[in-house]
């Protein structure tokens, strides 16, 4: 069973010997420490930890990448999307053809992230995707239906112009309310 991501990031930064919140004066069981390494949702949690220099770890992009791409190539959806991320936000050379492929492969293991972002690129043909607005649309309600709280907004914007549905600026609003309800409620 794998460890949650949180759980596994603290487990993590306690066995690097850096303080963080949770951590234990005994160093984790060769098993934990073990379960954490093969986990591949844990390995892009670190790699998250490491791009943001978040729970005391300095920020490494280079690290973070590394981390991102053996989670990727573990199969996970996280390590899809922060790959994905690191590819648009200029981890390397900013590449948005391999971003919106990356943020695909992660959205269809069900990252709520990775559909609105997924979605995004549909919206507007970013990288080379076909634009497919209606296909943007299902994206993100696929992403809201997992709390992706971002995608309010992507949906709100195609019913305000009527890109992929019916326009409806009362919809549009009311998902824009949605939105800042959620982000209330963080």
């Amino acid at each position: 069973m794998p460890i949650a991501p949180r759980v596994a990031t603290v487990l993590l930064v306690c066995a690097a010997g850096l303080a963080g919140p949770g951590c234990s004066p005994e160093p984790p069981s060769a098993a934990v420490a073990s379960a954490v390494a093969v986990d591949a949702d844990a390995l892009a949690e670190q790699g998250r930890t490491y791009m943001t220099g978040a729970l005391g770890l300095p920020r490494d992009p280079a690290k973070a990448r590394e981390l991102f791409e053996a989670a990727a190539q573990k199969g996970s959806g996280p390590g899809l999307f922060y790959l994905g991320l690191a590819a648009y936000e200029g981890g390397r050379a900013a590449d948005l053809k391999e971003a919106c492929g990356l943020f695909a492969q992660s959205a269809g293991r069900g990252h709520a992230g990775a559909l609105r972002e997924h979605g995004e690129c549909l919206a507007r043909g970013t990288g080379g995707t076909p634009t497919d607005p209606a296909a943007a649309a299902e994206a993100f309600r696929k992403s809201i239906a997992l709390g992706g709280v971002e995608a309010y907004v992507s949906l709100a914007r195609l019913y305000e112009r009527g890109d992929g549905v019916t326009k409806d600026r009362e919809e549009a609003a009311g998902l824009m309310r949605k939105h800042r309800e959620a982000l209330a409620g963080q």
